[in-house]
Order: structure tokens, then C-alpha cells, then sequence
């Protein structure tokens, strides 16, 4: 069933259809779904009952199996926002796209799922801003040119240009945040300020992967995370990127003229995507390179780094440059030793310290060690 009044664009259009082809919902009309308009009791009522006629549940077994392990999400974060950040004046993010600010501290607040990359652009001066909570669902890149990447990261801290009348934020506390789509870089950027401290924190959040490959005119690739330009400090704390198609961390900055970030790692899970990595015209090959950690790093502290590679790239390729496996250690874990730090090969026991069912829209912080 299709209603006309329905964007196929749109975030919720799959779901609608969803209901529609299952019978749980038949519209307002046979061709309408008024999708702007509240629900009613009623209708919310309606929707459970078919739901439930549809999808009747079904009975666990006499001897369930042992219960699985558990997720880890408890437990305060690293690094709480600057005093004070509740009252800074807020900016709806809306759909995304850039956000042109004047000199100043800014909440940015996610009213609804974005579609595009959120890009905030200060306007001759500095900035910070504080975002805890979000979701940004990234559709496929169109193609496969320099303006085709450049729109596609999903949070970008100013990667893109050199103007210097548009300041990136020199300070940035991002957490709680979703990405999911099909992103080229998860967050990238920088900041042209000279002065002073240049930070970010990223804390709690879930990326379901990040997509796109270095092309013949030698266009940005997959990561997680890249300071593409000077940042000086980077604070992260129960992250967890999946999928990783190009590299997961990018560890150090091009363009920095104070040697690199140095990183500060509480919980942090990087995956790669599994495959094929032969060729970098596919965006959707398998992971590369892993940790970038070659070029200038101001260092690394890293506490509970889990790092999974692509098994099929170059035998298993963790790092680049590649290091030799080590351990195990008194757990019985094997790891790399990047930077004078310790990061553990395989999956997070228990669970990544992220789950996407703990942020996104609506997240509530659990507070700050």
C-alpha cells in the first residue's frame, strides 16, 4: 500500500510501509497518512491490537538457555561538559546541514532525526558547543565526486574549508549520539584557531558503520574518527564504531602545527569491516588499514581500546604501520602495542561499551566520574 501524502525521503516511510504491508495500519484514507498529524488514543490502540493479531508471540521454551552476556552500559563518563553549559543559548539542529553561528557557546539540540551531515560554522571568532543526544541517519553517497564525499560525513567539526572568516568550534563535547546510514567519515575536522586550547570529547556514541574509499582523485575515505586539521586534545570514552570500511582512528592531523592531537582513551570499541579490501573504488569493500598511528601524534593514553580487524586484508592487518602480536596477557588477551599503549585484539568481552539502544534521541547522560 502507498499514500500519496507519504515522502519516500523521508525517515519514517519505510516503517510506514512496513505497517501498511503487515496490515497494522490501513491510513486515514486509502490514500492518505497524514503523517503530521498527532496520533490518537485510539489509533495508538488500533496499532498494538494488529500488531499483536499479526505477530502473535511466541512461546519461550520449557528450558531456556542460559542468559546471555550482558551489554556494558552502566558506569559514568570520563569528561563532563564546561560549567555552566545548560544555560548556553540552544540551536535546533533540525535536519542537519551547516549551521551558521555567531562567536559564542551553543547548545545544539536534535529536535528530530538529521539526514544530512551536521556541520556548525562559527562566523569571524571562536565557538564551543555541547550536543548530548542525537541521531544522524546518513543516506548512501550520490556519487563519487569531491561535493559528493565532502556532504556525506556526519558530524563535521571543519573539515572542509579555509575560509578564515568560518571557524570550526575550537571546543566540541559530543555524546549520546546514533549515526547509522551510510556516513564516509563518523566525525572529521578541526579548527583554524591558533590560540589557545583545541578539544574535543566524544563520549557515548554508536556508529553502525562508516563507508566510502580513497578514490583516483584522492577524495577523503572511510574513518571513524579523523582531526583532518589542528586539534589538540581528544578526549573518548565508551565509543563504539562498527564497520569501519577505509580506517577506524586516525590518529594523527595533517595540517597541525603543534606536532598532533594527543588522545585520551577511556572505552572505545573500533571494528572493521570484513571482506574483500582489494580495491578503492569500492566504497563497500572490507577494512584496510585499521589504526592509522604512522606521522605526528602529541600521544596516546589509552585505558580499554578493543580493536577488531578485517581478517581478510593482508592477514589480518591491525594497524599501520603494522606492529606484531603480543601477549596474552594475565586474561588471556592478545594486543598490539601502538604508541606505548596496549590495544586488545577481538571483540569486548561482554559487549561493546556502546550499545546503539543506549543513545540517540531522547538519551539521558549518566552523569560524569
Amino acid at each position: 500500500m502507498v499514500f500519496d501524502d507519504v515522502d519516500p525521503d523521508k525517515f519514517y516511510a519505510v516503517p510506514v510501509a512496513w505497517m501498511a504491508d503487515n496490515g497494522i495500519t490501513t491510513g486515514t484514507t486509502p490514500t492518505t497518512f497524514e503523517p503530521d498529524r498527532p496520533v490518537t488514543r485510539g489509533e495508538v490502540a488500533t496499532f498494538l491490537y494488529r500488531y499483536h493479531e499479526a505477530f502473535p508471540p511466541v512461546p519461550g521454551p520449557t528450558d531456556p538457555d542460559p542468559d546471555p552476556p550482558p551489554v556494558v552500559t552502566g558506569g559514568k563518563l570520563r569528561t563532563a561538559p564546561p560549567d555552566g553549559w545548560e544555560s548556553w543559548p540552544t540551536v535546533n539542529v533540525n535536519d542537519g546541514g551547516e549551521i551558521n553561528l555567531s562567536p559564542g557557546d551553543y547548545r545544539l539540540v536534535f529536535n528530530k532525526v538529521a539526514t544530512k551531515k551536521v556541520a556548525p560554522r562559527f562566523n569571524g571568532g571562536d565557538g564551543r558547543i555541547v550536543v548530548i543526544g542525537g541521531h544522524i541517519d546518513m543516506p548512501p553517497l550520490p556519487g563519487r565526486s569531491s561535493s559528493d564525499y565532502k556532504q556525506n560525513h556526519a558530524f563535521d567539526l571543519g573539515s572542509e574549508w579555509s575560509d578564515g572568516n568560518r571557524w570550526a568550534p575550537y571546543y566540541a563535547h559530543l555524546e549520546g549520539l546514533l549515526v547509522t546510514g551510510e556516513p564516509v567519515d563518523i566525525i572529521k575536522g578541526g579548527t583554524q584557531r591558533k590560540q589557545g586550547q583545541r578539544t574535543w570529547v566524544l563520549q557515548n556514541i554508536h556508529a553502525a558503520g562508516s563507508f566510502g574509499a580513497k578514490d583516483p582523485g584522492n577524495e577523503p575515505h572511510a574513518d571513524a574518527v579523523q582531526p583532518w586539521r589542528g586539534v589538540d586534545d581528544i578526549y573518548v570514552d565508551r565509543c563504539t564504531f562498527l564497520e569501519c570500511h577505509y580506517q577506524s582512528m586516525m590518529l594523527k592531523a595533517d595540517y597541525n602545527t603543534n606536532g598532533g592531537p594527543t588522545w585520551h582513551i577511556g572505552r572505545l570499541d573500533t571494528v572493521m569491516a570484513q571482506g574483500n579490501a582489494s580495491s578503492d573504488s569500492d566504497p563497500y569493500n572490507g577494512g584496510r588499514y585499521g589504526i592509522w598511528s604512522t606521522g605526528s601524534v602529541g600521544g596516546l593514553l589509552a585505558e580499554s581500546w578493543y580493536h577488531t580487524p578485517n581478517a581478510s586484508y593482508n592477514n589480518g592487518t591491525f594497524t599501520y604501520p603494522n606492529q606484531s602480536d603480543e601477549g596474552p596477557d594475565s586474561e588471556g588477551r592478545i594486543y598490539q602495542t601502538i604508541r606505548g599503549q596496549r590495544v586488545f585484539k577481538g571483540d569486548r568481552p561482554g559487549g561493546y561499551s556502546c550499545p546503539a539502544s543506549s543513545v540517540g534521541m531522547g538519551y539521558v547522560s549518566p552523569g560524569y566520574a
